[in-house]
């Protein structure tokens, strides 16, 4: 065992170190050791602080906070060694000049009999602190250990056998009473495994659900960290919502959202060759540090750890159910038509319910998210991205129409005379044109023709079959529902404001924004039949017995159901 051997080594070593440079020069290096044990953080930190400039954080991660320590501790037990060098020998050369030989002699056993002491008296400390060490560093690599081929390697590999070893050793007590982790890190520990342990799609609808978590998908530590999920959302059905942030990581590094959200065993080096996830730990871990224990922000992260625990193993947070309308909301469309219909009792037109109807039909696939009075009560309600649809409509409405060109149905003169020799290609829809910059003036004839043109185009497709259009866009929307959930990400929402009110009756504050357009999609949106718009400034709302949740907007009604 690992262990033993090391323990072994160190009394074998120093044991025989100590019998040969002798007591006086033992007990003085055996001082500088549980001086430098005590105090080489404080001394490397200050002595040797530059030090952590020469050890990247990505290539080598916590290296900058051991290699100042480590060079302090040496530092000082090497200072302390050389001085019982020194004084050793100058004792040695007085007492040669009293002393006979006999009692010099005498001097000479007396001291190696101590150094011996001494020498397994420091071996003791070293074996304390080796064991204190492994103990505390083992506490939490092992969770995360991989064994077999392709697992742990070097360092690490030992350091975690070595934990598992001391388990079955009489030095666990000895090692666990020399711990002085504070309490609050394992329980953050534990929390963390609770969740890497269990990837499947339940926990992640779970992740995504509790309210703690709202606030923080703005942090740009924690985007790092998810990375890019848009993919992600797109492979899943429109019932499941994963949070989208839309952002990306620059590093092209896995990002750690999708080390988890991946089946394969994963190491610590793995996790940790992610330079977003050693710079968040480090910046976490100094916030973790500095949180003194029994403060009341102890006292609060301990209640979120509990919290978060018993949401992920029952679905309910006690410490954010305090407020019902806390949580995610799923339009429902056939519930919000009926809603709807009974406040419309006196309408006989056919006309009129359908535009009740294309009302409804518009807020299909919108969500909501309130967050927690703790993170300002906002509410955001998130829709789905119609610039994806507009887009692969107007590039089949340009082919179209250049095919009808090329076959002599349409005269090049009823384009307006403008042919840059650009119209033969699918127009570029991801620039939007004109936005906060002056334009010359060919670039602005060029945004004219291009409206004219797409302005012809829709009139061509419309005079061949009237809502010609409209039906491309309704095709497109269920082709686009039928390979996967799209929607416009997290940072760009329909509406966004927030909620007030307590039990069952709320007011919400809403402020609708339109999804950027460039000037040809628009012609396509303005088209279209109007939706609900969710502006307003003390619209009312309120939950009803079975927990739906009621928006009103006039006589209009939209529920939504949690999920």
């Amino acid at each position: 065992m690992w262990i033993y051997l090391l323990i072994g080594l160190l009394f074998l070593i120093l044991a025989v170190e100590g019998y040969f440079k002798g007591g006086v020069n033992g007990v003085i290096t055996l001082l500088g050791v549980i001086i430098a044990i005590n105090f080489s953080g404080a001394f490397g930190g200050f002595a040797y602080g530059w030090l952590a400039d020469k050890w990247p954080i990505g290539d080598f991660p916590f290296w900058h906070r051991v290699v100042p320590t480590v060079a302090g501790f040496i530092t000082i037990a090497l200072l302390f060694a050389i001085a019982g060098l020194v004084v050793s020998i100058i004792i040695r050369k007085r007492l040669a000049d009293r002393w006979d030989e006999f009692q010099i002699d005498s001097y000479k056993r007396m001291n190696r009999k101590f150094g011996l002491c001494t020498g397994l008296i420091t071996a003791t400390v070293y074996s304390v602190l080796m064991l204190a060490i492994i103990y505390r560093l083992g506490n939490f690599t092992v969770p995360l250990h991989q064994p077999g081929e392709g697992g742990d390697e070097g360092m690490l590999a030992m350091l975690n056998e070595s934990r598992v070893q001391l388990d079955d050793t009489p030095f666990l007590k000895v090692a666990a009473a020399y711990d002085n982790t504070p309490e609050l890190h394992y329980e953050v520990r534990d929390a963390l495994l609770m969740i890497w342990n269990d990837r499947g799609k339940e926990m992640q609808d779970l992740m995504n659900a509790y309210p703690g978590f709202y606030a923080l998908r703005g942090d740009s530590e924690i985007k790092a960290l998810i990375g890019d999920s848009e993919d992600d959302s797109s492979d899943d059905s429109s019932s499941d919502f994963e949070d989208d942030t839309g952002s990306t990581d620059d590093s092209g590094d896995e990002s750690l959202y999708q080390m988890w959200k991946s089946e394969d065993s994963l190491t610590l080096e793995n996790i940790l060759s992610n330079s977003d996830v050693v710079s968040a730990v480090n910046n976490r871990y100094e916030e973790l540090k500095s949180i003194e224990p029994g403060s009341e922000e102890a006292k609060k992260l301990r209640a979120f750890i509990e919290d978060l625990g018993d949401f992920l193993k029952t679905g309910r947070s006690k410490l954010y159910g305090s407020d019902d309308i806390v949580g995610r909301w799923n339009f429902a469309k056939n519930a919000s038509l009926r809603a709807t219909k009974k406040n419309y009792v006196d309408v006989s037109s056919t006309e009129e319910m359908r535009e009740i109807g294309d009302r409804m039909d518009r807020m299909d696939g919108v969500w909501a998210k309130a967050w927690p009075k703790v993170d300002g009560s906002v509410v955001r309600f998130y829709g789905r991205s119609q610039k994806e649809v507009l887009e692969e409509v107007l590039k089949a409405l340009e082919k179209g129409y250049q095919e009808a060109i090329d076959n002599g149905e349409i005269e090049e003169e009823e384009d307006g005379g403008y042919d840059d020799g650009n119209y033969s290609q699918p127009v570029g829809f991801n620039e939007t044109y004109g936005e906060g910059e002056e334009e010359n003036d060919n670039s602005e004839q060029e945004k004219k023709a291009k409206l004219e043109r797409t302005k012809k185009m829709m009139d061509w497709a419309n005079s061949k079959m009237p809502g010609m259009v409209d039906s491309m866009i309704a095709i497109q929307t269920f082709m686009m529902e039928t390979e996967g959930f799209f929607s416009r990400t997290e940072e760009d929402p329909v509406s966004e404001g927030s909620w007030s009110g307590t039990g069952s009756l709320f007011r919400l504050k809403m402020e609708g924004s339109e999804e950027k357009l460039s000037d040809e999609l628009l012609l396509f949106y303005r088209q279209r039949p109007k939706g609900i718009s969710l502006n307003g400034e003390n619209v009312r709302a309120n939950l009803n017995e079975e927990g739906r949740l009621h928006i009103h907007f006039g006589r209009d009604v939209l529920v939504f159901t949690r999920f």
